[in-house]
């Protein structure tokens, strides 16, 4: 059972809502490209994962006393089980602590970064009253990976090792007491915010209109007169209303200010009466210069 799943954070959202509506600078385009690349391995592994017997956990900070952040959890037999999952493709060849691919890239720290999770989950376990073993792993993810090492390391897993990974976490079994009592204090203790990342928000009125399809990420799907859906030539499709809000929140959060109903119709080219229901529905109108403009609805 997967008690948390992940969620991009304040940054990352905000990246992606406005990535190719505008161009990005290169600290940001290359964040984003690495956040994605990352997150497709992660993706691949938790679809896996979910025949996995005991408590997952996707995606978890801890303070310990530093922050560390840990791919996957897995609370099984009474060990704490952490996998590193890494998406790299192609050929790396591994020489004592050092990756390089084919093409003379260095990945930097690889098994100190691992080391240094361990480390601070273990500390962190201890420091609560918890006495699990922790087993901290890098899995590479990506079946068209080919690693060359000078000798086979227990640490790593390579792709043709991953399904032995599955099957290890038996789907018959059942958490202890304590399993779950773990699993609830590291959701309690994790760190949702990141304190390095801040937003550098882009002009909106520079950004390209239109509603994106959320699984090709192609900006400008159409509304068509009739139908209840929205459809995209991916083969995505969903009803209008969500779609609707959904770009709207976009909106929002492109912005970081409250939105004008001109701006709505423009963006979203949809029907004058369905925009108003979900507005009415969904959203907080307010009057700024004689303007009415709407914004998320206060919890």
């Amino acid at each position: 059972m997967f008690l948390k799943t992940h969620q991009p954070s304040d940054y990352i959202h905000y990246l992606m809502a406005a990535d190719k509506r505008i161009t990005l600078n290169r600290s940001d385009d290359r964040v984003l490209k690495n956040y994605l690349k990352g997150y497709e391995g992660e993706r691949h592994y938790y679809e896996r994962a979910h025949g996995c017997g005991g408590l997952k956990l996707w995606d978890l900070s801890l303070h310990s006393p530093a922050l560390a952040q840990f791919d996957f959890i897995h609370l099984y037999n009474g060990k704490v089980y952490h996998f590193d999952i890494k998406n790299y493709t192609g050929t790396v060849r591994r020489s004592g602590r050092q990756f390089v691919s084919e093409g003379e890239y260095y990945y930097q720290d690889i098994l100190s970064q691992l080391n240094r999770a361990d480390f601070y989950l273990t500390r962190f376990l201890r420091e609560h009253g918890f006495q699990n073993e922790v087993v901290s792993r890098i899995v590479f993810i990506h079946p068209q990976l080919t690693l060359l090492e000078d000798s086979a390391d227990p640490q790593i897993v390579k792709p043709s090792q991953v399904e032995e990974v599955i099957h290890f976490f038996s789907q018959d079994y059942q958490p202890t007491r304590e399993e779950e009592r773990l699993a609830q204090f590291m959701l309690m203790n994790h760190q949702s915010t990141h304190p390095h990342e801040r937003i550098f928000y882009y002009p909106f009125q520079d950004m390209k209109k239109g509603i994106r399809c959320p699984r090709c990420r192609y900006i400008g799907l159409k509304s068509e007169k009739g139908l209840k859906k929205i459809r995209c030539q991916c083969g995505f499709s969903e009803h209008k209303k969500i779609v609707l809000q959904a770009t709207i929140e976009e909106m929002l959060l492109l912005k970081n200010a409250p939105v004008s109903r001109q701006e709505i119709d423009e963006w979203t080219a949809m029907c004058p009466k369905a925009i108003t229901r979900v507005l009415k529905e969904n959203f907080q109108m307010h009057y700024k210069n004689r303007a009415t403009v709407y914004s998320a609805l206060k919890n």
